[in-house]
């Protein structure tokens, strides 16, 4: 819960956060990276979250003023505690409670009956009471303090003391926010020097007439009972009445349909992006041609249900400036550019790659359909200009044709009316002239590179 906490008051100082019917979101949407970023850094074999119930424990009993100064929970805050347990839950990971016990005693006894196993454990937390639990074993994760760990030397840096000594300390300074008494007077640094002086609390109480401040003195003799109760409150219970189910916790893939459905409902957009799939793309068919009838005939070849794409490639020389404004209206033009790929011969031998099926929409678009009366299946692949579609390169075509995705790329040399074909000391000879709307940058001095798409 104190995570849950954290991400509720870490965005009320910033911004707020809710759907268009108002739900509060901001401390849903903090837990939820929280979450994702732990799985992500630490690849946990096994992780449960553990809740308080909002039932009196033991400690009510104890003390009748214990977290008497604490406020309700607010109302944003409880309207989104649903909503985090469903995201566990998508996230397959099993919640944890138990009836008169807070969720530092179900911790405590998890770590301590898996230790007895011979496991190692990270405490996931921000709370410096969790401390005392830490032993060669029992470590503290803090993630908010960029992935702090504490061990027994880290807790000693932090409080003075070792982890052994940690409830003594506590127990002196009290807590404010529990309504946990301590000893009046003493604060954090005069706790410290006390526990470090006499190794314990219990020695310390014994020998208080040795402490040579006064207010430290008499605080030590005049609030003894006062003094253990609060070490009782601030002791984690480590014997609570619940199995360690280590197979329960162990983790596994989310339920991404229930992580959608989820998302959606919260509006959590960019969450929603990373679970779009991922496809495999096979690997590519890349070849050159030599004349209109390979092209021809590598159409008649195709399967029925399936697409050819086409790459062009050319270089001419520098237009005069006067053809700038002609160059700009070509851009408007029907025919989109497609920029050339630049070893074909290669890309047709690296590894397949995955492109997430989302990206397409953005990443492929399709020009026009060439002759589409003779060849109905043969599209030429290029990029949109201006305010449709960024450019992309041939070489991602093996990661970009999913649905249904092209088994041949046919690299394709258009000739110009400017120069004719060269084409970095390749035989790539293709049908010269014709219709092309080029779309150039510099390549050398007194030339330029043309990226064309032409109607075959």
């Amino acid at each position: 819960m104190s995570f849950i906490f954290r991400a509720y008051h870490a965005m009320a100082r910033q911004r707020s956060m809710s759907t268009r019917k108002g739900l509060p979101t901001a401390a849903i949407y903090v837990f939820v990276n929280m979450l994702r970023k732990l799985r992500d850094d630490f690849s946990p074999q096994y992780l449960a979250a553990v809740f308080d119930v909002a039932a009196p424990t033991f400690r009510d009993q104890q003390y009748k003023e214990y977290k008497a100064n604490r406020s309700e929970m607010p109302g944003e805050l409880a309207q989104q505690i649903p909503y985090i347990r469903r995201a566990l839950e998508a996230y397959r990971i099993p919640i944890l409670e138990v009836s008169g016990f807070e969720a530092d005693d179900v911790i405590g006894t998890l770590a301590t009956k898996a230790v007895a196993q011979g496991r190692h454990v990270y405490v996931v937390s921000s709370d410096k009471d969790m401390l005392q639990l830490v032993n060669e074993n029992v470590l503290v994760l803090n993630p908010p303090k960029d992935n702090l760990i504490a061990d027994a030397g880290k807790v000693e840096e932090i409080l003075g003391v070792p982890p052994e000594r940690v409830v003594d300390v506590m127990a002196l300074r009290g807590d404010s926010i529990d309504n946990i008494p301590g000893a009046p007077g003493i604060g954090d640094k005069g706790s410290v020097e006390i526990v470090r002086r006499f190794g314990s609390l219990e020695t310390a109480l014994d020998r208080a007439a040795e402490v040579e401040k006064k207010t430290y003195r008499e605080s030590l003799q005049n609030n003894r009972e006062q003094i253990l109760l609060s070490k009782q409150l601030v002791t984690i219970k480590c014997d609570v009445d619940i199995d360690l189910d280590v197979e329960g916790m162990r983790m596994g893939e989310p339920n991404i349909e229930a992580l959608r459905e989820l998302f959606t409902e919260l509006e959590f957009t960019s969450l929603l992006k990373e679970l779009l799939p991922v496809v495999q793309a096979a690997e590519g068919n890349y070849r050159e041609v030599e004349s209109a009838d390979e092209v021809e005939s590598a159409l008649r070849a195709l399967a029925p249900g399936s697409a050819m794409a086409v790459a062009i490639e050319a270089e001419v020389a520098a237009p005069e400036p006067e053809e700038e404004a002609e160059e700009e209206d070509n851009q408007e033009s029907g025919l989109l550019p497609l920029t050339a790929a630049k070893a074909p011969e290669k890309a047709a031998s690296q590894p397949s790659s995955t492109q997430r099926a989302g990206d397409v929409e953005r990443d492929l678009c399709v020009g026009e359909r060439a002759n589409s009366e003779s060849h109905p299946r043969l599209e030429v692949y290029g990029a949109r200009t201006g305010r449709n579609c960024a450019r992309w390169d041939t070489s991602r075509y093996q990661t970009l044709f999913l649905s249904p995705r092209p088994d041949i790329f046919v690299t394709h040399a258009a000739g110009s009316r400017a120069a004719p074909l060269q084409s970095e000391g390749r035989r790539i000879v293709g049908r010269g002239g014709g219709h092309h709307r080029p779309s150039c940058h510099h390549a050398a001095p007194g030339r330029r590179r043309c990226r064309t798409a032409k109607a075959l």
